[in-house]
């Protein structure tokens, strides 16, 4: 954090850092840390993820970060991944290809907390497009 904060001097954590002056995620706050706007677009695109599935593959999904294969059937439809749910039976396999990309983006975003550091226009760039692909076929706030 000391390396980052010496030239970044008005932040007290690098997640504040800013590297753009656009507000990509369209919250309407353009003063938030880079990794603010990182984390808005990534909980869009799982809300997105989730509409697509249930709508367009037809089977409810919900992801587990820490359970293999992360995302699971959501057989109750609430959005998360019961202890019921998250078994390797259960794995989703209703995909498409358009669902497994954003799925993948989605995953590689999440897998690197540091994203917002180390390459946070990549990082905006996978989470847009995989939200502009799935709003295609279904209606994304």
């Amino acid at each position: 954090m000391t390396q980052c904060t010496t030239c970044h001097t008005d932040v007290d954590s690098p997640k504040a850092i800013r590297v753009t002056r656009l507000d990509v995620d369209g919250d309407g706050n353009s003063v938030e840390g880079i990794a603010g706007e990182i984390e808005t677009l990534h909980d869009k695109l799982v809300g997105a993820i989730r509409t697509y599935a249930a709508e367009v593959a037809g089977m409810p999904i919900a992801y587990a970060s820490g359970t293999y294969p992360y995302f699971f059937n959501d057989t109750n439809s609430d959005g998360d991944v019961g202890a019921d749910e998250a078994t390797y039976p259960n794995r989703y396999q209703s995909w498409t290809p358009r669902l497994l990309k954003a799925a993948y983006n989605y995953q590689f975003v999440a897998k690197d907390p540091g994203a917002y550091a180390h390459n946070p226009a990549y990082a905006i760039q996978l989470l847009t497009r995989s939200i502009e692909s799935l709003s295609e076929k279904v209606e994304i706030d």
